[in-house]
């Protein structure tokens, strides 16, 4: 894949697009935990680098809108775009999505609770590394909407200027996130913050907190859900 700056004609936007080169890999190398099986990181940057191009040359400069906000969701976007049009789901990835499914609703209700990767792969009769596998080719198809690049969390944590009406509704968000928070173990708290904030993926937080990949899904889960539930009282 051969990137070039068509069109980028002006000092300005070779000036945003050298301003973000690093946001570039930093998004292409977060979405490349997820799908490493599938596509290479350098293919993930190319695209990236397209979404960033794109990015200067339709950033309109405005009083508080920073470009690097801007580029951020068309970075994203792109790569989200590139991954779900080249990502079909095959007979065997459905039918190990099934399967997967399967034994993770039977498990529950065995145990009534989440399951761990060694009882799921058990179940299954599967390695550890296949289990991994199957995951990735899962998360190939279900990546966000463009629309959806930001989430109902991370969106929380965007930082932009907004109007003082926008930074007033902000304000009390982060507020009422924050005691959310503070509702949360600590190491529930510790993987929403590495995971939106950092925007680490789920195998470089399980590296940093010697967990497993399974383990680290689980917590994030589990955190989202009480989260969510909290949140849902303040509207």
């Amino acid at each position: 894949m051969v990137f070039s700056y068509k069109n980028i004609n002006t000092p300005k936007k070779e000036e945003l697009i050298n301003s973000c080169k690093n946001l570039v890999k930093k998004i292409a190398w977060h979405y490349h935990g997820r799908v490493k099986n599938i596509v290479e990181v350098e293919d993930l940057i190319q695209i990236g680098m397209l979404g960033l191009v794109t990015a200067a040359q339709n950033f309109v400069e405005k009083p508080g809108v920073a470009f690097v906000s801007y580029a951020k969701i068309r970075i994203k976007g792109e790569i989200v775009d590139f991954l779900r049009k080249n990502s079909n789901l095959c007979r065997t990835t459905i039918s190990n999505k099934q399967k997967y499914e399967k034994s993770l609703e039977e498990l529950r209700k065995e145990l009534n609770r989440e399951p761990t990767e060694s009882e799921v792969i058990d179940k299954l009769k599967i390695n550890l590394k296949d289990l991994h596998s199957w995951k990735e080719a899962f998360a190939a198809n279900k990546l966000e909407d463009i629309d959806a690049v930001y989430d109902e969390f991370s969106i929380w944590f965007h930082s932009k200027e907004d109007t003082p009406e926008e930074n007033m509704t902000d304000i009390e968000l982060r507020e009422e996130l924050i005691k959310s928070l503070q509702k949360l173990d600590k190491t529930e708290a510790l993987v929403i913050q590495l995971y939106y904030v950092e925007e680490l993926n789920v195998y470089e937080i399980a590296k940093i907190l010697d967990l497993t990949n399974g383990r680290i899904s689980q917590i994030k889960s589990n955190a989202i859900r009480k989260l969510r539930k909290e949140i849902n009282n303040i509207f």
